[in-house]
Formats: C-alpha cells, structure tokens, sequence
C-alpha cells in the first residue's frame, strides 16, 4: 500500500523566515499535503518552504506552479541515509490469483511498463533475447514482408500482437494485421517507419531485425507479463522463488510524476529536490504506432509532426533548479526534460536508470522564444536507457546554450550515449558554449547503430569536447558506422581535445557532413584496418587536427 502522510506544520509564527512541512504516516497523501501548502499561500504566507518526504512509495501527479511554490520550495528526505522516498506514477498491484505458473490480476487500463522491485518486467516476445531477420520486403516496403523459414512459430493470439522493426539508428512499433505461415508473410495494420523514403523497409540493411510481443502465446519466461486487453486482466510470470504476498508489483498509470510549470513573466524560482526518486511513469503512442525518428522523436501518423517521447519529470520556465542525489527510473517514458527557458540549473549526483526512452533530456527541438542554459550536469550516472524505444539516448541536448556537462557516467545503452545539437546544417541557432567534459561513456550503440558514445549536430560556436574516455562501442549492428565520437550533418565550432577513445568497431572518430572543427591531443586507438578519423563526405580540410 501506498505511505500516507500527515502534514505538520512548525514555524508559522509572524516572524518566521520559512515554513516547514513534515509528512508522516497515516494521515495525508503527499497531493493532500501540497493541497494544503497552497491554502498557506493564498493567504499571504510566500516565504520560502521545506517539505520532508518519509520513504515509502508516495503516491503523486503533482504540478509546481509559481502560486504554490512562492519564494521558494525545497523538497527533500526525511531520512537522507534510508532509501529515497519514491513519487510514483503507478499503482501497486494487488489481487492476484495463482493458476499454475501465472499470476493474474484485473487491470483497466494497459500498462506500458511493469516493475518489480528494482527489476523492469518484459512484455512478452519472441525471440526472447534475440531478433530474426526478414527475407523479403512487401511490394509497398511499409506494410509487409516475409520472415526467413524456421523462426516465427504458430501464434494463436493475434488480438495484442505487434511488432518491433529495428532500422540502422530507430525502432518502429506497429500492431500486426496478420501472419500467413503458408507464404510466411507478416502484415502489418499502419506503415512502417516515419514518412522519410529512407525509413521504408530493407532501405538500410536489406535483411533487417525484427521481433514480436503482446501475445499471450509468448508468455514463457520468468519476468514476463502480458496483458488481455479484451478481459482487462494482466498475466505475469514470477521470477523464481517469488510469492505475491511478499513481491511489490507496480504498473505504469499517468504520464508524469512531476511537472514544473512557471511562466515566461513568472518563472518558478528557488525551487530545489534532495534524495528522492521518480518513477513509474506511463507512455503508450496513439494507436499503438511508434514510428522513431532518432532520439526517440516520433512521428504521428496523420500529421507527420515528431515530438519525443515524454519524461516522468518535465520543466519549462524555472530559475534557479537543482537536482541533487535523485533517481529517476522504472518509467515506460524518459526521465527528465528541461524544456523551455530553464536557467541557473545543477543536477547532481542523480541516477536516469532502467527507462524506457532518453534519460535526460534539455533544451527543445525547434525555435525557442526563451532558450533554456546555463547547466551543469555532474557527477550523476545514465545507464539502461532506450529499454523499450531503443533509439533513444541517454543524454540529449537539443537548442540550448551554456551547457557543461562533467564528471558523468553513461553506459549500457542501445543507441548513442551523448546527443548534442539539434540541426541538421550549420545554420545559425542558439545552440553554443557547450563544456562536456570528463565523462566516462562505455558500452553504448548495443543494439543499433550510426551513433556515437558522443553525437553531435549543427552550428554550435566555442563548444568543448574534452577530457573523455570512451570504450567499448563494438557491436555496429546495422548498415552505418557506430564511432566513439560521431560529427554529424553541419557540426561546426568543436574544439575535440585530450579524449581518449579505443575498443571501438569503426573509426574512433568520424566526421559527416562536418563544418569547420578542430582536434588537440586526443588518444585514438583504432582496430586493426580501421583509420583512425574518418572523412564520411566532409572535406579533409574543414577538420584542423593539432
């Protein structure tokens, strides 16, 4: 069951500099408790304010506006040296019944994601651990192909089926419409891919991989759940040695579990989060048709527009923002977007684990009124990112300036670790004065590929690759190169220095396209055959190396 909370309120006196919210058991939820913090406001009580969190699962779908948090709004642990209190966006799950090797429980509405205690739960696929390969596109090379002899087996259950259609750097997910064992075709209900012609079928490798999920006949290893969506009932296959009276369950329910919501003439300002974690967030795309464009944007059907995949926490307009010792994890979405005119920002010391699309994410897409800068990300790891949209990244920046991001972790990710820009051509934006340094990014591009363990785009003056140490980018799963460091379509303005880069399947460096950027010091270690820098359609003079 979810912690209640009982809201005490200290230091209310006339001359009190702060107000002080203490949540303990068995009274208040934490919605009843901010519900509360808002009266004080609305009577005139706008000094800054503290609020301590037991640990527990707290149950939120929380708004921060600038009525609630005032002067200022911290929100910590009670108990910092206990596990962190958990804002979630699921719900537990109870009820079950055992029939054999199953657990069942009703549920009404779909989850995107299940979670049992610090363990992401599997939709059921087949393959289980592994991908076929298609023999042939369809006539339209969107709707249909035929699956290589010996792998699909007999599904009887259509009704959930869909499919997962991995391109070089993207993924699509799509219900099936059918599946002919006498041909071996597959049919699918909408298109595969984004509307781009470079995202039909077999256009990057021309056997491409692909699984299914969703039907119950996949239902056969430990860690796996299917849901009926006709019964509304939810089925799961225990781990090993798990009984439900002592197993926590929670399933993704609404879509964030924070948002921060200032203005552009009133932004939220001091507002600062200690030791607390935020998860269970839930995502599924409309019509279940997921069509990656990169970074996990996708692509709606009808009007073509991409936008990317939302995070459990997301911020627009906010002053002085710190993150410190949070978790963000176990959402079917991302972890955290700083969107739009967030200024003066720390994260530190926080973990962006086991999500299912970017970690974390900062800046925006397209043209700002207010750019969001001015950041520092450091000391704080993003790993298991991209677990159900793989071509997602583990830290974005899109538009933005003044960046530095430091002293990082990223590993263990199917797409590219580090995305930094958001043009495809030099031309002007806001985007420059970026600082990534000294981060530690291995173990990145598992699954696809034409990426890097840092990936860059556009115009982007006086911005400074340094100090990094990037290994272990070896598996190059489709048609393009996966580098250590990728200088892509129009990238122009990067000093690259002092990086060290080895253990990677193709050219530690690789240029695309690339404006004019210079290299200092750095300590390339190709594989045997492989040069070390590689002119991919850019002139060998744009690039000074020192």
């Amino acid at each position: 069951m979810f912690r209640s909370v009982l809201l005490s309120l200290l230091g209310l006196s006339p001359c009190s500099a702060e107000i002080s919210l203490t949540i303990s058991p068995d009274q208040l939820t934490l919605d009843q408790a901010l519900t509360q913090l808002r009266t004080l406001r609305a009577n005139g009580k706008t000094e800054p304010a503290s609020l301590l969190i037991p640990p527990g699962l707290h149950s939120t779908n929380t708004i921060l506006d600038p009525a609630l948090v005032g002067k200022g709004l911290t929100c910590r642990a009670l108990k910092p040296d206990e596990p962190c209190p958990v804002l979630t966006a699921g719900t537990e799950l109870t009820n079950w019944t055992l029939t054999d090797n199953l657990w069942s429980t009703p549920l009404e509405h779909e989850p995107a994601g299940l979670f049992t205690g610090d363990q992401p739960c599997t939709l059921a696929r087949m393959p289980n651990d592994d991908f076929w390969r298609i023999e042939k596109t369809g006539p339209d090379r969107r709707t249909s192909f035929t699956w290589q002899e010996n792998t699909i087996p007999e599904v009887k259950d259509l009704a959930n089926l869909s499919l997962v259609f991995l391109h070089d750097w993207s993924t699509t997910h799509v219900e099936v419409l059918s599946l002919d064992p006498a041909t071996r075709t597959l049919s699918t209900k909408l298109s595969i891919g984004p509307k781009a012609d470079h995202y039909r079928i077999g256009h990057f490798e021309p056997q491409p991989r692909f699984f299914l999920q969703g039907s119950r006949d996949f239902l056969d290893a430990p860690g796996e759940y299917y849901y009926d969506r006709s019964a509304k009932r939810l089925f799961y296959m225990p781990l090993p040695g798990k009984h439900p009276a002592t197993t926590s369950i929670i399933a993704t329910t609404i879509p964030h579990a924070l948002l921060l919501h200032g203005t552009g003439d009133q932004p939220l300002q001091n507002l600062h989060f200690e030791h607390l974690a935020f998860s269970h967030a839930q995502w599924l795309p409309a019509g279940r048709r997921f069509a990656g464009g990169q970074a996990s944007f996708h692509e709606d059907g009808e009007s073509f527009t991409r936008t990317p995949v939302p995070c459990a926490v997301e911020a627009d307009h906010c002053r002085e923002l710190s993150f410190v010792n949070c978790h963000f994890s176990h959402s079917s979405g991302g972890g955290l977007w700083l969107r739009e005119n967030c200024r003066d920002i720390q994260i530190r010391k926080c973990t962006f684990t086991d999500l299912g699309a970017n970690g974390l994410m900062i800046g925006v897409p397209g043209d700002p009124k207010h750019v969001t800068s001015h950041l520092i990300v450091e000391d704080s790891l993003i790993a298991r990112c991209g677990q159900r949209y793989y071509g997602s990244v583990g830290l974005w920046i899109g538009i933005a300036a003044h960046c530095t991001i430091r002293n990082n972790e990223i590993h263990d990710l199917p797409y590219t670790g580090f995305s930094l820009g958001w043009r495809w051509s030099p031309v002007t934006s806001p985007s420059r004065n970026h600082l990534i340094e000294n981060n530690h990014i291995h173990h990145v591009l598992q699954t696809l590929s034409d990426g890097g363990g840092i990936y860059t785009l556009g115009l982007q003056p006086d911005s400074i690759i340094r100090g990094n140490h990037i290994h272990d980018v070896r598996v190059n799963a489709g048609r393009a190169e996966s580098n250590g460091i990728f200088i892509d379509q129009g990238s122009t303005g990067f000093l690259v220095e002092n990086n060290d880069i080895h253990h990677i399947a193709r050219s530690p460096i690789r240029f695309h396209q690339a404006g004019k950027n210079t290299l200092r010091n750095n300590k390339l270690e190709p594989s045997d055959g492989i040069p070390p820098l590689r002119f991919n359609n850019s002139p060998e003079e744009n690039i000074t190396v020192e």
